[in-house]
Protein backbone atom coordinates (compact mmCIF):
# COMPACT_ATOMS: atom_id res chain seq x y z
CA UNK A 1 0.00 0.00 0.00
CA UNK A 2 1.23 3.52 -0.61
CA UNK A 3 1.14 5.80 2.01
CA UNK A 4 0.18 9.12 0.86
CA UNK A 5 1.04 12.18 3.48
CA UNK A 6 0.41 15.78 2.82
CA UNK A 7 2.36 18.31 4.92
CA UNK A 8 3.86 21.91 4.19
CA UNK A 9 7.39 20.54 3.59
CA UNK A 10 9.59 23.42 4.65
CA UNK A 11 12.72 22.15 2.46
CA UNK A 12 10.33 22.77 -1.17
CA UNK A 13 9.81 25.80 -2.65
CA UNK A 14 7.86 26.88 -5.20
CA UNK A 15 8.61 29.60 -7.39
CA UNK A 16 6.00 31.48 -9.50
CA UNK A 17 6.87 33.33 -12.77
CA UNK A 18 3.08 33.55 -14.14
CA UNK A 19 -0.47 31.90 -13.89
CA UNK A 20 -2.39 32.62 -16.95
CA UNK A 21 -6.10 32.36 -16.94
CA UNK A 22 -7.91 31.71 -20.12
CA UNK A 23 -10.05 34.75 -19.64
CA UNK A 24 -6.69 37.02 -19.41
CA UNK A 25 -4.56 34.83 -21.82
CA UNK A 26 -2.29 38.09 -22.84
CA UNK A 27 -1.65 39.47 -18.75
CA UNK A 28 0.02 37.63 -16.12
CA UNK A 29 -2.06 37.33 -13.10
CA UNK A 30 -0.01 37.81 -9.65
CA UNK A 31 -1.90 35.77 -6.72
CA UNK A 32 -1.00 34.72 -3.59
CA UNK A 33 -1.21 30.91 -2.41
CA UNK A 34 -0.30 27.89 -0.40
CA UNK A 35 1.00 24.51 -0.98
CA UNK A 36 0.89 21.13 0.51
CA UNK A 37 3.32 18.37 -0.93
CA UNK A 38 1.87 14.50 -1.73
CA UNK A 39 4.75 12.06 -0.88
CA UNK A 40 4.24 8.79 -2.26
CA UNK A 41 6.52 5.60 -1.95
CA UNK A 42 8.35 3.86 -4.56
CA UNK A 43 10.87 1.11 -4.74
CA UNK A 44 13.74 3.35 -3.53
CA UNK A 45 11.71 5.13 -1.12
CA UNK A 46 9.06 8.13 -0.16
CA UNK A 47 9.63 11.38 -2.86
CA UNK A 48 7.16 14.52 -3.74
CA UNK A 49 5.82 13.28 -6.81
CA UNK A 50 2.48 16.00 -6.27
CA UNK A 51 2.18 19.71 -5.41
CA UNK A 52 -1.62 20.78 -4.69
CA UNK A 53 -0.98 24.75 -4.89
CA UNK A 54 -3.80 27.25 -3.19
CA UNK A 55 -4.36 30.53 -4.67
CA UNK A 56 -6.33 33.74 -3.83
CA UNK A 57 -7.67 34.07 -7.32
CA UNK A 58 -9.85 31.58 -9.40
CA UNK A 59 -7.77 30.34 -12.69
CA UNK A 60 -9.58 28.40 -16.06
CA UNK A 61 -6.57 26.61 -16.91
CA UNK A 62 -2.84 26.18 -15.85
CA UNK A 63 0.37 26.34 -18.09
CA UNK A 64 3.11 24.62 -16.56
CA UNK A 65 5.59 26.44 -18.95
CA UNK A 66 4.91 29.51 -16.79
CA UNK A 67 6.05 27.96 -13.72
CA UNK A 68 9.22 26.92 -12.14
CA UNK A 69 9.56 24.85 -9.33
CA UNK A 70 12.50 24.98 -7.26
CA UNK A 71 13.15 22.51 -4.29
CA UNK A 72 15.87 23.57 -1.66
CA UNK A 73 17.95 21.07 0.49
CA UNK A 74 19.72 21.74 3.82
CA UNK A 75 23.08 19.99 4.29
CA UNK A 76 24.75 20.08 7.46
CA UNK A 77 27.95 20.38 6.01
CA UNK A 78 30.03 23.49 5.47
CA UNK A 79 27.48 24.43 2.26
CA UNK A 80 24.48 24.89 3.82
CA UNK A 81 21.76 24.59 1.46
CA UNK A 82 21.15 23.84 -2.44
CA UNK A 83 19.10 24.21 -4.87
CA UNK A 84 17.41 22.06 -7.68
CA UNK A 85 15.19 22.54 -10.19
CA UNK A 86 12.19 20.17 -10.64
CA UNK A 87 11.10 18.86 -13.38
CA UNK A 88 7.04 19.19 -14.36
CA UNK A 89 5.47 16.42 -15.81
CA UNK A 90 1.67 17.24 -15.60
CA UNK A 91 -0.43 19.92 -14.57
CA UNK A 92 -3.90 20.35 -13.82
CA UNK A 93 -6.49 22.59 -12.64
CA UNK A 94 -7.99 20.86 -9.70
CA UNK A 95 -10.19 21.13 -6.08
CA UNK A 96 -8.05 21.42 -3.10
CA UNK A 97 -8.31 17.61 -2.19
CA UNK A 98 -5.65 17.40 -5.30
CA UNK A 99 -9.08 15.65 -7.62
CA UNK A 100 -8.86 17.28 -11.49
CA UNK A 101 -11.92 19.65 -12.13
CA UNK A 102 -12.70 21.03 -15.75
CA UNK A 103 -13.61 24.02 -14.25
CA UNK A 104 -11.99 27.35 -12.71
CA UNK A 105 -10.88 26.77 -9.82
CA UNK A 106 -8.25 28.51 -6.67
CA UNK A 107 -6.46 25.14 -7.13
CA UNK A 108 -4.05 22.86 -9.23
CA UNK A 109 -1.56 20.31 -9.61
CA UNK A 110 1.85 19.98 -10.42
CA UNK A 111 3.18 16.54 -11.10
CA UNK A 112 6.96 16.21 -10.85
CA UNK A 113 9.19 13.76 -11.86
CA UNK A 114 10.84 11.60 -9.27
CA UNK A 115 13.92 9.23 -9.02
CA UNK A 116 16.78 8.08 -6.46
CA UNK A 117 18.25 11.23 -6.98
CA UNK A 118 15.49 13.62 -6.95
CA UNK A 119 12.66 14.24 -5.09
CA UNK A 120 13.47 12.32 -2.10
CA UNK A 121 11.77 13.62 1.04
CA UNK A 122 15.03 12.41 3.09
CA UNK A 123 18.10 14.43 3.09
CA UNK A 124 21.19 13.30 0.51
Amino acid sequence: MIRRITKFFSLMTLVFFAISSASFAQNIINSVGTYKIVVNGFDWGPAVDRVIVTLDTKISEIDSKSISVVETKKWYTSNPSENFNRVITNSYLSDSKGNKVKEASNSFVLELKVSPSEGSSFFI
